[in-house]
């Protein structure tokens, strides 16, 4: 069942790191203002060069979606559906995951709650279920 996610408790540094993650994402047009009654809270991780990343704990509503069973395709029937073709493009992988966006109907489902309000996404982020591999047959134009 959906419920609403808790706040964690943020340093100055963390608030205002957060805000600025916030106006790149309203910008982008990633993420837009939600009145969800499902939401995730947002924390920070340490990288290996002591940066911060921000987190949305996606743990419950996790537990809750559908696991995707479909098996990517044979290495062997890419090779063959390659070697027949004339125009090849260039996928940037980094960049490309944040394209996808999510289905009109489940964006309430992935909405994140900091100490300024709610957010819900328009794209695809690390962390949830399927993301993964929604990127990968998206890529291989299963979908």
């Amino acid at each position: 069942m959906p419920k609403k996610g808790k706040v964690y408790l943020l340093s100055r540094e963390e608030k205002e790191e957060v805000q600025a993650f916030i106006e790149d994402q309203l910008r982008k047009g990633y993420i837009r203002p939600s009145k969800s009654p499902q939401t995730s809270p947002v924390y920070f991780v340490a990288k290996k060069d002591r940066t911060r990343r921000i987190v949305q704990d996606y743990c419950h509503i996790n537990q809750w979606i559908i696991k995707n069973s479909y098996s990517l395709p044979l290495i062997v029937d890419i090779l063959d559906g390659v070697g027949k073709r004339k125009v090849f493009t260039k996928l940037d992988l980094r960049w490309g995951y944040n394209n996808i966006r999510i289905k009109k109907g489940d964006k309430w489902k992935v909405a994140f709650t900091i100490h300024i309000g709610a957010y819900k996404l328009t794209v695809m982020y690390f962390g949830l279920t399927n993301s993964l591999a929604t990127f990968q047959m998206t890529c291989f134009g299963i979908l």
